[in-house]
């Protein structure tokens, strides 16, 4: 995220911060709908051509088999990975900007005497610190995720509650796209079950993302969700979340 000074050379707040990531999610969000609707059309409209469009989509199968049966499927796959993705970069970047503003949230992270020495100063401590902690967060239980997140910015988790295990199924099913070929795992199954869903699916069993109503189901939440999160931020550390815009560039420069 890249932070705009203005002329007056004046501090830009958290919230702006705030605020772009929120506007990143959303529109990664939208987009992710609209390449759906606009992949389906592409489809059928191949199929229906004569011309140069439906030779372009038959050869582009030859590529894609025996992995995938349609563009479709091969694109529909790349979106649901980066919209998780966009996701979790979200809360990374929310929690980067309260913590910016709050160092002591950190709480203890170990360094080794060398990194103290060859650090500029006490700004790209914190800034590893930050990254350490964030780092920890992607391995925790589902409950724990959503304790330690909402902790570190100091907001109620009670509203993200409804929302937060459509979050947790979604991730562990990008991670058996990512890991295990969309086949269902014990992992799979585990980290479900933590979140209190019960699994849709057996060990073995695809989990591919190819329903329009899980993922649009998947989409508005993952949007409700980053507003809620935002909201509350934004409630909670109006008063406060401000600081120079020059610190907040260096962590979070995109």
């Amino acid at each position: 995220m890249q932070i705009k000074m203005e002329a007056t050379g004046a501090e830009e707040t958290i919230g702006d911060a705030l605020l772009a990531a929120y506007k990143r999610l959303l529109d990664e969000c939208r987009q992710f709908k609209a390449a759906q609707l606009y992949l389906l059309k592409l489809q059928v409209g191949a199929r229906e051509d004569d011309g140069v469009l439906k030779a372009a989509h038959d050869e582009f199968i030859e590529h894609l088999k025996p992995q995938y049966a349609t563009p479709y499927l091969y694109f529909v796959e790349r979106s649901f990975l980066s919209l998780i993705s966009a996701f979790e970069l979200f809360l990374q970047d929310v929690m980067s900007i309260v913590i910016l503003a709050n160092p002591k949230k950190v709480g203890q992270v170990e360094f080794k005497l060398s990194d103290i020495l060859d650090a500029s100063g006490t700004n790209e401590l914190v800034l590893r610190g930050i990254d350490a902690t964030l780092n920890k967060l992607m391995y925790k239980k589902p409950k724990e995720y959503l304790t330690e997140v909402t902790s570190l910015l100091s907001i109620d988790p009670a509203p993200l509650e409804d929302k937060w295990p459509t979050f947790v199924e979604a991730k562990a099913r990008r991670d058996l796209g990512v890991h295990n070929g969309w086949k269902c795992n014990q992992i799979y199954i585990r980290k479900v079950s933590e979140a209190g869903l019960p699994s849709a699916y057996v060990e073995g069993q695809s989990a591919f993302p190819v329903e329009s109503a899980y993922l649009n189901g998947v989409g508005d939440a993952l949007t409700d969700l980053a507003g809620l999160v935002a909201e509350a931020v934004l409630q909670k550390h109006s008063a406060s979340l401000s600081i120079a815009a020059s610190k907040a560039s260096n962590h979070l420069l995109r």
